[in-house]
């Protein structure tokens, strides 16, 4: 989707999304050893992926702030920043990643490099939210090695968030893309009706 032009149907996505992150991070839980992680992640990769940078930022930050407001507010404010430039990351690096693709995703091999750019943006983003809140924890609880303690969990969340969204993106991606754009969909139908008719 294009990231120039902020649609009425692309502010709707993103109000949507925006909800699902809230939801995940409060709602969605996955127990790991004696503590458990939230899927809010999943959902701001799955923004950034779906619909570009912008939605992915705003998705992640208000997306998490609201959920942070509601069960934990201490860290509300450096979760705004974190998680949305979270979004942003991950959404700059899938977008620029089509872009380079755009013309010759056909390719098998293509798909291949444009699917690992696709990761190594999403872990670049996860990377940032392990920084993030680390730096934060520290600033707030004094000390460095008292941050040191939700790091682990941090990086678990990170990683299965980027698992469970990629495979919900693949999942999904036909569906939602019908969604996003039925006028090239459309269009596609129509392309290669003609082809028919030509042979």
């Amino acid at each position: 989707m294009e990231t120039r032009k902020f649609s009425t149907r692309q502010i709707a996505f993103t109000a949507v999304m925006t909800a699902l992150v809230a939801v995940a991070t409060m709602v969605l839980h996955v127990q790991t050893g004696e503590s458990y992680t939230n899927l809010g992640d999943t959902m701001i990769f799955l923004a950034a992926a779906f619909f570009g940078p912008v939605p992915g930022l705003i998705a992640g930050g208000i997306g998490s702030f609201l959920a942070d407001l509601i069960t934990y507010p201490v860290t509300m404010w450096f979760t705004l920043v974190i998680k949305g430039i979270e979004g942003l990351i991950a959404g700059l690096g899938i977008y620029y990643a089509n872009k380079l693709f755009e013309k010759s995703n056909k390719e098998k091999k293509d798909k291949i490099i444009k699917d690992v750019l696709y990761l190594v943006s999403c872990l670049v983003a996860a990377a940032w939210m392990v920084l993030g809140y680390y730096l934060a924890k520290a600033f707030s609880y004094g000390t460095p090695e008292s941050a040191l303690v939700s790091l682990p969990k941090n990086c678990l969340q990170g990683g299965l968030s980027i698992i469970i969204a990629a495979i919900l993106y693949y999942a999904l991606k036909p569906a939602v893309q019908n969604i996003i754009s039925p006028r090239k969909k459309i269009a596609e139908i129509s392309n290669e009706e003609e082809k028919k008719d030509i042979e």
